[in-house]
This record gives C-alpha cells, sequence and structure tokens, in this order.
C-alpha cells in the first residue's frame, strides 16, 4: 500500500503587544534605590540618602530628563546609580564601601557616565521598548580581588616629566598596569632599557630608562597618607617605566597612551603571558563576555579595562577586579579608591551610542614565571585597508555539493604576538562539527599576521560534503598552544559565516503530510521518503521498544520487515523538537 500527502506548510501570526518605555523621576529614582539598599542581607532601617549627581548641567535640565540619578548614603558608606528611564535596566553601578564624590569624580568614571547618558537618551529617540528585568535586587553574592587603590598624582607622578615646570601625570593606562603589577607582585627581577622617544602632543623628549626589578612589598596598596620616602620613589618609578614603554603622551592635566599597548610591553619588558589577548566586547555577546570576565576573576587575574568613544575614537582604561551574581562588574577607577564599585556594562539595547559595544579587555595578561607563553587570538573583522573586506563573504547564493565559488575574509591579529600558523575556509555542521575543508590550507609561509594588523584575502572554495540543514563556512586557525584547528570569531558588526542551508523549523502539520510511506509486499520494504532533510524515522514494536533508527537526507529511508512478526508497529518520524507517529500493522 501507498500513502502520499501534499505538501503544506504553515505559518504563525504573531500580534505584537506593545510597551512603551518611561521616563523615572527623581522620587522614584529613590524609591528604588532605597528599596537596592533595603533588599540587603542584614538591613532592617530604611537608608537615608542624598541625590549627589544627575549628570545635567543647568542648561541641558531645563529641556531633558536626567538618564540616571546617583544617591549617596549619608548614614554609612555606599552609593547607588539609578537609570532615569525604564528603557535602561534600573541599577546602572552600586558600592557598599564607597561614597560618590561629585566634586573629586575620576576621569574614567566621568566620562563612563557621561557615555552611559548617551546610550540611555539614544535609547529613548529610538522609542524602545522598557528593558526587559525592572527588577532592582541586591546582589547576594560578590567576588573582588584586592587590588591597589592608586592614583595618578603625587607620589606616583613624582619620576614622570615636567611639562613648563609643572609635574605631568601618569595617566590612566599606566596606572592601571602598575596596579596589575603590583597585584602579582611581578617582575621581582628584569634588566634591559626602553629607548627614549619625543611625545608627539608637547614634543617632551622624554630619555631611556634603564630597569630594574621592583621591591613590591615595599608599595603599600594605599599612599593616602603615612607613605615613606621609598615607598614613594618604588611606586614613581614603576609608573614612570610603564610610561616609557607604552610611549606615553604625557600632559600635566591628561596622559594618554594606548591601552592595546600595554599587553605587548608588559611581555616585552617584564616577562609577563605573551599570549595575552587584547579583545574588544563587540566580539563576543553580552553573555559570552560576562562570562569570560568572570572567568578571569575566578582564576585571580585582574584586567586592564577600556572603553572608546564611538565617535572621536578616545577612551580611559581602569582595572576590572571582581563581579557580583547579578552579572555586574566591579571597577577600580585608579583614582585613589574614589567611587570603586559594581557597574552594568550593558544597561540598554542601543547601539548608536552603545558604550557596551566600544569595550575591550586584556585577558590572560598575567606573569610569565616559565617563559614558555605563546598564543595568537584571530577575530574576523573589517579590512583596516579600504575596509572592501568585511568579515567572511561571498557573492554566490545558493549552494549545493561540488559547487566552487570564491570567498572573502578579513582576519585581525588581537595577540600578542606575530602568528605564523595556518588559515583556511572550514565546512561546519549545525551542531559545530567539522566536515572538511572548502578551501586551500594557507600555511605559515602564507600568513604572517603581526599583532594589531589584520590578513585578507579571496579565495576559492569547493563543496566536498553533502550539505545539510544549518551547514555554514567559517574560518578556522591552527592554534599552536592546543594542538587544534579554532573558529576565528567575529566582531558583531560583520558576518563570520556564510550559510549553506539555513537551519530548518519545521511544523508538525508540514512534517506530517510531507512525508510518504510505500509498502514492498514482494520484499517486504517499508520506504520512506520527505520534503525535508534531517528527519529522523524510528521504527518501534508494540511496547515502544526501538527497532532501527536512520536519519533522511537525500534517499529514500528503508526498513527490513521481514523478519518482524505479525502485529502493530510505529514509525517515530521527527525533526528537532517536532514528531509524528505512522502506526501500521503487519499481517502474514
Amino acid at each position: 500500500m501507498k500513502h502520499s500527502y501534499l505538501f503544506a506548510l504553515f505559518a504563525l501570526l504573531l500580534i505584537p503587544c506593545m510597551a512603551f518605555a518611561d521616563s523615572v523621576t527623581q522620587e522614584q529614582a529613590l524609591a528604588k534605590a532605597v528599596q537596592f539598599f533595603m533588599s540587603g542581607k542584614g538591613t532592617r532601617t530604611t537608608p537615608r540618602l542624598e541625590m549627589v549627581f544627575d549628570g545635567e548641567t543647568t542648561t541641558t535640565r531645563a529641556t531633558t530628563q536626567p538618564a540616571f540619578y546617583v544617591f549617596n548614603r549619608t548614614d554609612a558608606s555606599g552609593f547607588v546609580i539609578i537609570a532615569g528611564d525604564d528603557v535602561a535596566a534600573p541599577l546602572i553601578g552600586y558600592s557598599h564601601q564607597n561614597n560618590f564624590d561629585a566634586n573629586d569624580i575620576p576621569d574614567n568614571l566621568r566620562w563612563w557616565l557621561d557615555e552611559i547618558r548617551a546610550t540611555i537618551n539614544d535609547a529613548r529617540d529610538k522609542g524602545l521598548a522598557p528593558y526587559y528585568d525592572q527588577n532592582i535586587v541586591n546582589s547576594s553574592t560578590e567576588i573582588v580581588l584586592q587590588t591597589a587603590t592608586w592614583g595618578q598624582r603625587t607620589p606616583y607622578n613624582n619620576d614622570c616629566p615636567l611639562l613648563n615646570g609643572t609635574r605631568c601625570i601618569t595617566g590612566c593606562v599606566q596606572t592601571a598596569a602598575a596596579i596589575i603589577c603590583k597585584y602579582f607582585k611581578w617582575p621581582t627581577d628584569i634588566s634591559g632599557t626602553v629607548p627614549a622617544y619625543t611625545t608627539s602632543t608637547e614634543g617632551i623628549k622624554v630619555p631611556e630608562r634603564t630597569l630594574s626589578g621592583y621591591n613590591f612589598d615595599l608599595m603599600p596598596n594605599s599612599y593616602k597618607s603615612g607613605y615613606t620616602t621609598a615607598q614613594a620613589a618604588e611606586v614613581a618609578r614603576l609608573m614612570a617605566d610603564l610610561g616609557s614603554m607604552t610611549q606615553a603622551n604625557y600632559g600635566t592635566s591628561a596622559t594618554g597612551a594606548s591601552t592595546s599597548k600595554i599587553p605587548t610591553s608588559l611581555a616585552t619588558y617584564m616577562r609577563y603571558n605573551k599570549g595575552s589577548r587584547y579583545l574588544t566586547k563587540i566580539s563576543f555577546s553580552d553573555s559570552e563576555w560576562i562570562t569570560m570576565l568572570k572567568a578571569e576573576i575566578d582564576a585571580n587575574h585582574p584586567c586592564i579595562y577600556k572603553g572608546n568613544h564611538i565617535t572621536s575614537g578616545g577612551g580611559h582604561a581602569w582595572v576590572m577586579d571582581g563581579y557580583n551574581s547579578n552579572g555586574l562588574i566591579h571597577f577600580n577607577w585608579g583614582w585613589n579608591g574614589s567611587s570603586n564599585g559594581f557597574f552594568n556594562i550593558s544597561p540598554t539595547a542601543s547601539d548608536k551610542h552603545n558604550y557596551a559595544n566600544n569595550q575591550a579587555c586584556a585577558f590572560d595578561m598575567i606573569p610569565d614565571r616559565d617563559g614558555t607563553s605563546n598564543y595568537t587570538d584571530l577575530v574576523m573583522t573589517s579590512s583596516t585597508s579600504n575596509g572592501a573586506v568585511k568579515g567572511l563573504s561571498t557573492t554566490a547564493t545558493s549552494f549545493k555539493q561540488g559547487d566552487t565559488f570564491k570567498a572573502s575574509f578579513c582576519a585581525f591579529n588581537y595577540g600578542n604576538t606575530l602568528y605564523t600558523g595556518k588559515i583556511r575556509l572550514e565546512h561546519f555542521s549545525k551542531n559545530g562539527e567539522m566536515k572538511g575543508a572548502v578551501s586551500k590550507e594557507y600555511s605559515w609561509s602564507d600568513v604572517k599576521i603581526n599583532s594589531g594588523y589584520s590578513y585578507n584575502n579571496t579565495v576559492a572554495c569547493t563543496i566536498t560534503e553533502p550539505i545539510r540543514s544549518g551547514d555554514y563556512i567559517a574560518g578556522v586557525f591552527w592554534e599552536r598552544n592546543k594542538q587544534r584547528w579554532e573558529i576565528i570569531r567575529n566582531r558583531t558588526d560583520v558576518p563570520s559565516r556564510i550559510i549553506l542551508m539555513e537551519n530548518l523549523q519545521i511544523s508538525y502539520e508540514a512534517l506530517r503530510t510531507t512525508t510518504s510511506m510505500e509498502f514492498d509486499r514482494a520484499t517486504r520494504a517499508l520506504k520512506f521518503t520527505c520534503d525535508y532533510p534531517d528527519v529522523t524515522f524510528t521504527l518501534l514494536n508494540s511496547t515502544g521498544s526501538k527497532i532501527a533508527s536512520q536519519t533522511y537526507q537525500e534517499t529514500p529511508i528503508t526498513f527490513d520487515c521481514s523478519k518482524l512478526a505479525t502485529g502493530k508497529y510505529t514509525v517515530q518520524v521527527s525533526h528537532q523538537e517536532i514528531s509524528t507517529p505512522i502506526t501500521f500493522t503487519i499481517v502474514f
């Protein structure tokens, strides 16, 4: 007998229920701030709070609702930052140990808050829906590494050059790097010299510096008072050495340096991990990024963290040294401990002024105590020459086994050393299994990518393996430390995959009506065909025990029923979460 069913598909019509975000008044924000502190363990009395900063000026406040409110506790230590619109997560940041000094806001925190303001206002302008979670609770778990509460002025800048008779400040990059060195108490014995240079901004001639080991036990975690001349000299020498290593552009009110140079500088001069990876948040999802940050803290690795302004490209650096169970990250701003606390790194879904996507972090920046470190991380990005190559792409629009086409890609070396490995394009299954190379393998003689540079190419591709639902092409590179192929990740603004076949979402009705069954009485063979690949046919007996199972691709599924006893049987037809039974009876 033969049963044939007509092809049918159905679609669900989704009718959205619209919700609109709204501004949060100061009174509403105060109520949320009280709720936050009251939700903490052991809190029994209502906290006394004072609003001390909202980021607005007299001019802007007349036309713009504040994007956030900062409340200090007046009855204890602590502050909390509440969003000024429910387009954002209600909790922007907090501390239980420090107060917020509105008269001495750390430069990097002030800039961070400016970006938070721009991000929230952009989300308002776009009319985004309220942030999905408006709950505001105190975290039950906080993990914070003990890092030094150092700053940028006296005594830290005692060895920095003079400009018109005034001592220049160390700079946020150098202070953050010094705090990392202090945490690890490394290096204790180094030698060599850092060459002289002239700053590109003020034309200051910075002399060559001779390196020697540091006595970190001589450097206290805080220099607020009571330190000795020797203690001051030791930390000042460390700060000045780091300034020369990064060729800092010194100034009396601001000192600039590239945060991305720190991993290379520490590896070159201070015997830190050559495999430290300076990665940008835009290459990862929020959950992936936070998981990576937590892993660093769990490994007792404080990190240098940076934020870039989306238009000017300028930015600041500080130390990431903790997290809480609600996903907020602890920052040490490098401002003598001022305003250190937990902060939300992705407060809205806005992308125009999304400070969250203009963040970067130096991962695995740890001492290379045995001198064996070696690692490089490649990321799909846009061509640095003219931007013509964006991630991984092709002009081909359809694919089948045996097809030949061309694909272009651009890989950027975010690692700390020259990459001289192998690169190729690979065919993957929807589950991430490597199915076979689709391009030539470019070896170390072809691919040499310096740290901070990119490699782009247009290559011939041939699909040699059958294409299944969800299959894709991605770039891979040979990771020498792990001795295996690793996928070249992507920045979220460029593609990193070529989809060969969409991951089919088959409805129950479509699965049922496009499955055909035929029974051959002569051979007692039961055959099935289907309009979709990756459909599994499982033959069960009357008690539900599996007899056999096959997955349909291009040829009919055949079950040999010649040895089956008389009785009822079921073939379970399934695809992902959808399943439908076909029941039949064998009579001899």
